[in-house]
C-alpha cells in the first residue's frame, strides 16, 4: 500500500505542470510538490503507526477505508479547481486568439490582438505563436503584438519592459516609469493610474508605436 501511495503520487505531481500556465507564476507549480510531501508524510505516518501498533492490521485498514477515501477526494477536488480556475479560462482565452487569426488578414504579416483578461503581454504573444503553428503557419513570418484595449497595455512582463527601456530616451523612460509599477512578486509593471489621463493616454501610445509594440494607426 506504501510503496502504491507512492508511485501514484510521482504523475499526480507532474499533471499540475500539464495543466498550469508556463509563466514567471512559478507559485502555482507548489501544488504538485506538496502533493508529493503530503502523501509522503501519510505514508511515514502509517509505518510509524505500524511499528508501535499492538494490532498492525488496525492501521492497515485505518489506510483502506479511511485515508484512501481522504485522498480520492481531495485528488478529485483539485482537479476541479484546476479545471475551474486554470484550465476552462485558459481554454477560452486561447480558442479567442485562434478565432482572430482565423478571421484576420495575415498578408501584412502583422497580427495584433486585443483582449482584456490580467495577462501580461507576452502570455498572449506566445499563445498566438503557439496558435499559429497549430494552424501549419510559421510563426517567425510574423510580427504579433498585443493590447489590452485597442492601443493600451496593462501589464508588460518586467525583461521586456527593461528591454524596451534601453530604446526610449531619458525623458520618455521617466514617463513609463511614472505610470507603471513593477511587481516584484510576479515580475511585471502594471499600469498604475485607474484613471489616465487623455495627454498621458496619447503620449502612451506614441511611445508603444515607437517601440512597435503597437500598430501605428497614423
Amino acid at each position: 500500500m506504501s510503496i502504491l501511495l507512492l508511485v501514484v503520487s510521482i504523475p499526480y505531481a507532474y499533471f499540475f505542470l500539464l495543466v498550469t500556465k508556463e509563466s514567471s507564476y512559478l507559485t502555482f507549480y507548489v501544488s504538485g510538490m506538496v502533493f508529493v510531501l503530503f502523501v509522503i508524510l501519510i505514508v511515514c505516518g502509517g509505518q510509524i503507526l505500524q511499528h508501535f501498533a499492538a494490532n498492525p492490521r488496525v492501521t492497515q485498514r485505518l489506510f483502506a477505508w479511511v485515508i484512501t477515501p481522504v485522498l480520492i477526494v481531495v485528488s478529485f477536488n483539485s482537479n476541479r479547481y484546476l479545471y475551474t480556475m486554470w484550465v476552462r479560462p485558459n481554454d477560452i482565452s486561447y480558442t479567442y486568439v485562434k478565432n482572430v487569426l482565423k478571421n484576420s488578414d495575415k498578408s501584412s504579416r502583422r497580427i495584433h490582438i486585443i483582449g482584456s483578461t490580467g495577462e501580461v503581454d507576452v502570455y498572449w504573444i506566445n499563445a498566438t505563436r503557439m496558435a499559429l503553428l497549430e494552424m501549419g503557419e510559421d510563426a517567425g513570418q510574423y510580427k504579433i503584438s498585443y493590447a489590452d484595449s485597442e492601443y493600451m497595455i496593462n501589464l508588460l512582463e518586467q525583461s521586456r519592459f527593461d528591454y524596451f527601456s534601453q530604446s526610449l530616451s531619458s525623458e520618455d523612460l521617466e514617463f513609463m516609469r511614472s505610470q507603471y509599477l513593477l511587481n516584484t512578486s510576479f515580475g511585471y509593471y502594471y499600469l498604475s493610474a485607474n484613471a489616465i489621463s487623455a495627454d498621458d493616454l496619447q503620449h502612451l501610445e506614441t511611445i508603444f508605436e515607437k517601440l512597435d509594440v503597437i500598430p501605428n494607426r497614423r
